[in-house]
């Protein structure tokens, strides 16, 4: 059983990350972030390794974006960008965590392969996963903020086969 989420991971990171660098250092328009701690569970239990991501519920903010992925213990503190906590708001929260099974390891050049024929599943419902759709909200106040938001009982939802 292989975990799929790490390569979607690093490229949502990528873009999200893109454009923004050490040298400029931080921007002077983003707004003060507080720390933020949630903990993820599933049918009570810590969620490890799932991308967790807080999407602005204000349309008109310009820093709508933070995120993370949880820890063994089902916790993540989400950056936005890449600095450190969260923005005042409102937060729509989607939680995601893909397995892949089978498939056959191809090479793609010297020293690289991938997975073709891979299925990969879901491991949350499927309305936790969409930033319209998921029940889970958060308000960052000023100072520290914890939550512990549940995603329910297991799922393995068949999402797509690798090429």
């Amino acid at each position: 059983m292989r975990y799929y989420f790490l390569p979607f991971c690093a490229c949502i990171m990528w873009i999200s990350f893109s454009g923004c660098s050490k040298d400029t250092g931080r921007p002077s328009d983003l707004p003060k972030l507080f720390p933020c701690r949630i903990t993820i569970t599933q049918n009570e239990q810590p969620l490890p390794e799932a991308v967790v991501t807080l999407k602005s519920m204000d349309s008109g903010a310009k820093y709508a974006t933070s995120s993370g992925i949880t820890d063994e213990n089902g916790l993540v503190a989400p950056n936005t960008y890449s600095y450190k906590g969260v923005p005042v708001g409102k937060y729509k929260v989607t939680v995601k965590k893909t397995v892949e099974e089978g498939g056959t390891e191809v090479s793609t050049g010297p020293g690289t392969t991938r997975i073709s024929g891979a299925k990969v599943y879901s491991l949350i419902k499927k309305e936790f996963t969409n930033e319209i759709t998921t029940p889970l909200t958060i308000e960052i106040t000023e100072g520290e903020n914890t939550e512990t938001l549940d995603v329910g009982a297991s799922a393995r939802d068949f999402i797509y086969t690798t090429q």
